[in-house]
């Protein structure tokens, strides 16, 4: 499931070891330490001797490997290695590395290259904190590969092709802001003032009604310009949209958290975690 379709042969690899390689794959060419692989496979279920069973894992999947990808042995560590092209993730993060000093036909070529690399939810077939903040990361990557492609298109002078690329990320994502503001831009950029206004309107009302917030100050600019048509003199060229890859935090080991809830949960009635969406909080 995760090498690219020049690999698609491997997939049953991880029909006896997903949880290995789910955790080589959030730190891809780093070193994950044996621990740390053992309690996301094993949980509190540990066999007789969880680090021999680790490594039959590991030797089991080495074995199933193509070969530019390697699993290397470290002191209580294993590191994932694989070569350019291999790996579908390792190409993302290289797109979101370099691809803004590229020209603009460069550029969109590349962002839509990145972008066939998604072929459905990433690590679908997986669970667990950590995999669910990595394929948030990568979805927050797909669809900056969309931005990218239609901030280059924009760069070129085709603001219709660009609102073409835009138009199902903005269905997609209704609330996104960077979507709405490329997508007005786009818009205006081809002679479509009323609707642009709408798609400002549409995201307006819906921040409205799901979470009870405005557009930021930046957005309502860009209303007021393309209202009074004082938008940038070229409306090709739109502030760029940051891709730089955010490092996976692991959320495991919550020991310290753990304590500090049952010392509030003795003072008060009433104890509320919050954060972001998906990060294992009815877990804890």
């Amino acid at each position: 499931f995760f090498f690219s379709s020049r690999r698609r042969h491997t997939r049953s690899l991880c029909d006896w070891s997903s949880d290995v390689c789910s955790s080589d794959l959030m730190d891809l060419g780093r070193a994950v330490w044996t621990d740390r692989l053992v309690d996301a496979i094993w949980g509190d279920e540990l066999p007789d001797d969880p680090i021999a069973a680790l490594h039959t894992l590991v030797s089991r999947l080495r074995a199933s490997l193509p070969a530019r990808v390697g699993i290397v042995s470290l002191a209580g560590a294993y590191r994932l290695d694989a070569g350019p092209g291999t790996i579908d993730i390792a190409d993302v993060d290289h797109w979101a590395c370099t691809q803004g000093d590229l020209p603009a036909e460069s550029r969109r070529d590349a962002a839509r290259s990145a972008r066939a690399l998604f072929r459905g939810i990433p690590f679908v077939e997986l669970d667990g904190v950590d995999v669910l903040a990595a394929r948030d990361h990568y979805e927050q990557l797909r669809w900056a590969t969309i931005e990218a492609e239609a901030e280059a298109l924009l760069a070129l002078g085709e603001p219709n092709a660009a609102a073409e690329v835009l138009r199902p990320l903005l269905l997609e994502a209704p609330g996104r802001e960077s979507t709405a503001a490329l997508t007005m831009r786009a818009l205006y950029g081809a002679g479509r003032q009323a609707d642009a206004l709408a798609v400002f309107a549409a995201l307006r009302g819906h921040l409205r009604e799901e979470f009870g917030l405005e557009p930021t100050p930046a957005l309502i600019e860009l209303e007021r310009s393309i209202l009074t048509h004082e938008v940038l003199a070229d409306p090709r060229a739109p502030e760029p949209v940051s891709v730089t890859r955010r490092p996976l935090s692991s959320f495991l080991g919550r020991e310290a958290d753990l304590d500090a809830l049952v010392g509030l949960v003795r003072d008060v009635r009433l104890l509320t975690i919050v954060g972001p969406g998906e990060i294992g909080r009815a877990h804890v």
